[in-house]
């Protein structure tokens, strides 16, 4: 499958050690902790920079291994596209994203499920198609976008990266 990747030990403890930095450096900053759901913070940081990295291996780009406060944006980026990469454990999970993310969006939202060491890409929206009111839910947490994983695209067309259609 060519979205699954599994993450070699040097990778696992690189998530775990930006992860927990992450969590610390945003929390302090006053970042606040865009989640959708009831789990833990710093497990959910440290998940979803696994879930980089992964994403990253698989497109063949390099993960951003900043610490800095971080508040939206981009993840990574794939020939001058920005990709936000939106993690869940859940096998059959969404493309979730909170409103807010419509006002200053990335090209391309990409959705992996799994965890430390195991993942699998899902597919991705363009941000164009994903944030739109029609896409809007409430999942118990308030609105969001939200897609199924049956409405994304195959993450086998980032192999072969193009622009995005307008």
């Amino acid at each position: 499958m060519i979205g699954a990747v599994t993450l070699t030990p040097d990778d696992v403890e690189i998530a775990r050690t930006f992860g927990r930095l992450r969590s610390g450096i945003n929390r302090g900053a006053g970042t606040k902790d865009a989640k959708i759901g009831p789990q833990d913070a710093v497990e959910a940081d440290i998940d979803a920079t696994g879930a980089e990295i992964a994403t990253a291996r698989c497109l063949g780009v390099e993960p951003d291994f900043t610490v800095r406060p971080r508040h939206g944006g981009a993840d990574l980026t794939l020939e001058g596209m920005t990709i936000d990469v939106k993690h869940t454990r859940h096998k059959n999970g969404r493309l979730l994203a909170p409103q807010w993310k419509a006002k200053a969006p990335c090209d391309i939202y990409v959705l992996i499920t799994g965890s430390l060491p195991n993942y699998v890409l899902r597919g991705f929206a363009f941000g164009f198609e994903f944030l739109v009111e029609e896409n809007k839910r409430d999942l118990g947490y308030g609105p969001t976008f939200a897609l199924d994983q049956a409405r994304l695209r195959s993450i086998q067309d980032l192999a072969a990266p193009q622009e995005a259609p307008r």
